[in-house]
This record gives C-alpha cells, structure tokens and sequence, in this order.
C-alpha cells in the first residue's frame, strides 16, 4: 500500500511502500518515530521518537497527526478543512498530501 486515505492510519510498525518499493514510511515500532526511507537512508523523519506514538492518521479533514498514547497529537501537517485528502507515498520517495489534484504539503521539501 502506498497511500493513507481519509481516515487511514498507521499503527506502531506499520508501513506504507511506494508502488516502485524503492521508499518506505514507517511508524517505528521500537521509538514511535514516522521516517521516511530509501532502502537504509533516512530521507525525512517526524521527531516524534520516545514521545509515545501509537498511531498516524490522515483525519477526515484533511490533517495528517501523529497521536500518543494520551490521544494528544505530537506531531501536525496542519492541512484540516481539506476534506476528501489523502496522503501518498510517491515513487519518487516524497509523502504529499493531495486534495482535488493539488498537492498541499510534501516531505522532504
């Protein structure tokens, strides 16, 4: 899978992989850190490590949040009020958040 739709989340350990299985994002199992991959090479990560991330959802509104054991988000995209959003790992090893053909957030910039 290499997308989070509306509603989607990653749990601890979960990852998504691009189509081309070059890229991988994970949600660190051992330290709750979200990090981008190329093969070993960390290419962009969350520092959400040792904050007690349990899950990464992509809200129904469009926001992208890292949320702890506490349910209080560590960690935003702060693209809400874009319903219909999704999140997507691309071949070409970035993660962008698309609403209605428009990217509204990418990491690594």
């Amino acid at each position: 899978m290499n997308n989070l739709e509306n509603n989607g989340k990653l749990t601890l350990g979960e990852s998504l992989v691009s189509v081309n299985g070059k890229y991988t994002l994970i949600l660190q199992s051992h330290d709750g850190n979200l990090v981008l991959y190329e093969g070993k090479k960390v290419l962009w990560n969350a520092i959400t490590e040792n904050k007690d991330a349990q899950e990464a959802k992509m809200q129904t509104d469009g926001n992208f949040v890292i949320y702890n054991s506490k349910n209080e988000p560590i960690f935003a995209s702060n693209t809400q009020g874009n319903t219909g959003a999704f999140l997507l790992l691309t071949d070409e090893g970035t993660i962008t958040i698309i609403s209605h053909d428009k990217s509204l957030w990418t990491r690594p910039e």
